[in-house]
């Protein structure tokens, strides 16, 4: 029998066979900082759009 050990990014899921990369990878991912805007449309649940902001600072609007 074998057994193979993987370790994996936290925020992806992509695997490697090598620790010091699995962190890398998620060092590499911006976190969200900041929810600036939420707009929603009329008689709806979800949002139509998010307006973020990262820890890099720049902002991104997601939906529409």
């Amino acid at each position: 029998m074998r057994t193979e050990t993987k370790f994996f990014c936290e925020k992806c899921n992509s695997h490697y066979d090598n620790p010091r990369e699995a962190t890398d990878c998620e060092s590499s991912h911006l976190d969200i900082v900041e929810t600036e805007g939420i707009v929603y449309k009329k008689g709806r649940c979800y949002p139509k759009a998010i307006v973020v902001t990262f820890s890099d600072g720049i902002q991104g609007t997601y939906g529409l």
